[in-house]
């Protein structure tokens, strides 16, 4: 059975509408109907909500539903590729960072400046172009020094 509709018989067991299950979840009508519906599932944070709330337990909301364990697998691996990409994405910036801070310092041939300099660009259009949450500044205190430092060395 699937989670949607679990979700709608624990609903209707507790004579609720969508409208109040959803005030209840702090959610919209409308994302309650697309769970009962299959078009989208749950949060984690959802499930757990409503597993609390109606004295469900976590086995009996998720169990057999083949689709939603694909979909948090899917996006457990989405989220563990991204990890790999952001540790490349950051070494290569590092690296565009230590060739330069070096060349103010020391001789560096010019292609290893080029060449820090076409790595650390790629690295930062993957960094952005792939970004899901954007980077507060003020919170990430290491990449706004890192960016005071590129500045004051050119």
């Amino acid at each position: 059975m699937l989670i949607g509709v679990k979700i709608k018989m624990i609903r209707e067991a507790f004579d609720l509408t969508q409208e109040q299950l959803g005030k209840e979840l702090h959610l919209t009508r409308q994302t309650i109907s697309s769970w009962e519906n299959g078009k989208s599932y749950p949060g984690i944070t959802d499930i757990l909500s409503i597993s609390n709330k109606y004295n469900v337990s976590l086995d009996e909301l998720m169990k057999e539903d083949i689709e939603l364990i694909g979909h948090f697998e899917a996006i457990d691996h989405s989220l563990n590729k991204q990890k790999i990409l952001y540790a490349i994405a950051y070494v290569a910036n590092v690296l565009f960072l230590a060739v330069y801070i070096l060349a103010n310092y020391m001789y560096v041939l010019p292609i290893y400046k080029v060449t820090a300099l076409i790595m650390g660009m790629i690295a930062l259009f993957v960094l952005f172009s792939t970004v899901q949450q954007p980077v507060n500044l003020y919170t990430n205190k290491w990449a706004l020094i890192a960016i005071i430092i590129v500045l004051i060395s050119q």
